[in-house]
């Protein structure tokens, strides 16, 4: 099954209320703790397209407990993959003290490897909701064995982050507050990955390594 960029640009739309809803994605973004729940509802909705279906779960309001807690187990994660990428970064760093130019351009291309492979490692985490599933490298890589829509996938999650980071740009000087085009770029990037996941060759043969 092929990508589809547009239906990933309409996923915040996609949901009955779907105003009202992305009110409240915002309004949590902006709130310490409650933003939490926002990681929870996220790795919920990558939960629907393994079992084939892509729709928007409710709001990040539904089941709020339950999304506050994976959202922190999540924002944990992230934490511990962050100690990998910095001890890369630490590397790069030595091993390119002399060449600065190339540095800088290794850390940028770095930077962007970091943000889809977090996006994949959270695909992983949705699995079986296990911290150190974020360092989980070799069952992720079964998400990307043999996935006929890697590049494609790779290509359009720049490509909608391009177009939300200019959005955001062109918004900043009026009163749109920014959070609400936040979370609706967090919907289209994790559309993105649920396509990208839910027909991915391997997904039951990792789905089969839980404990």
């Amino acid at each position: 099954m092929s990508m589809d960029f547009v239906k990933a640009l309409k996923a915040p739309a996609s949901i009955d209320g779907w105003f009202v809803k992305l009110l409240i994605g915002g309004f949590f973004l902006m709130i310490p703790i409650l933003n939490f729940a926002i990681m929870g509802y996220v790795v919920k909705y990558l939960e629907k397209f393994m079992n084939k279906d892509g729709n928007l779960p409710g709001s990040p309001a539904s089941d709020l407990g339950d999304n506050l807690v994976l959202g922190f187990k999540c924002f944990i994660g992230c934490i511990v993959l962050g100690v990998v990428f910095s001890i890369v970064l630490l590397i790069m760093s030595v091993l390119f003290a002399k060449l600065k130019l190339v540095y800088v351009i290794l850390t940028i291309l770095f930077q962007i490897v970091a943000g889809i492979l977090t996006l994949l490692m959270s695909a992983n985490f949705a699995i079986d909701k296990k911290i150190l599933s974020f360092i989980g490298f070799p069952r992720a890589a079964l998400l990307v064995k043999d996935n006929p829509n890697t590049l494609n996938f790779i290509l359009q999650v720049v490509g909608v982050s391009a177009i939300y980071i200019l959005l955001m740009a062109l918004l900043a000087v009026t009163v749109i507050p920014l959070p609400f085009l936040a979370y609706a770029f967090t919907l289209s990037s994790y559309n993105l990955l649920g396509q990208y996941i839910q027909d991915a060759p391997h997904l039951a043969e990792a789905r089969a390594q839980v404990k």
